[in-house]
């Protein structure tokens, strides 16, 4: 049989979670294309910038964070546009930086989360009206002989689509929860990423002021 077939038997919510499958996928891809980009090696792009610093390099460290797409090196530069400020206005600047970069990452993340669910009880409905057909062919059935094919034919609903809609909320599932963990590892590279360069600036100042 093929795919077309299967969702003529699974009847209307085939078709529902087929769509919501397809969102989900564009999410999905986008998500993933968009942290693959993110992705850097922080603790080079750190070493990097600290070498190009301990010359008095910074426009050279700053277009080296340039060079990298991630949020970790948009927060380092924002630290060296305001290294010669005070220590609050580093911290200021790093805070607004942070609620920018993560929201950007978590962007569309948790409609994944909410299309596996969707995708989970549009199979458990498309269950229950199957079973519906099922008990309403034997209850009209009043010489006691029951329709094979109609019965088939709710159960066969019943079946296919808590199978579709379990087949488009795990891998939806699973994805949600790698992009929520990989947000997770960028906000904690970051929050590194930043305390390990400040620590280097004041140290610095302090012995170029000896």
């Amino acid at each position: 049989m093929s795919f077309v077939s299967y969702l003529e038997r699974g009847g209307p919510i085939m078709y529902f979670i087929l769509v919501v499958s397809i969102i989900g996928l564009a999410i999905a891809l986008e998500r993933l294309y968009h942290f693959f980009r993110a992705k850097t090696n922080y603790r080079k792009l750190l070493a990097d910038v600290k070498e190009l610093l301990a010359d008095d390099l910074v426009y050279k460290a700053m277009a080296r964070c340039d060079e990298d797409h991630g949020p970790i090196a948009r927060v380092l530069k924002t630290i060296l546009k305001n290294k010669d400020q005070s220590s609050e206005t580093i911290r200021d600047a790093i805070d607004a930086a942070a609620l920018e970069e993560i929201p950007r990452l978590e962007r569309r993340v948790g409609a994944l989360g909410t299309i596996a669910n969707i995708s989970t009880l549009l199979g458990l409905l498309g269950t229950i009206i199957g079973m519906i057909v099922t008990f309403a062919s034997i209850a009209d059935e009043v010489t006691g002989v029951v329709n094979v094919q109609v019965l088939a034919g709710g159960i066969w609903q019943a079946m296919l689509t808590t199978a579709f809609g379990l087949s488009v909320a795990i891998p939806t599932t699973i994805v949600h929860a790698y992009l929520v963990n990989e947000i997770k590892k960028f906000s904690v590279a970051m929050e590194h990423s930043a305390a390990e360069l400040i620590h280097f600036l004041e140290h610095k100042t302090v012995n170029d002021e000896v």
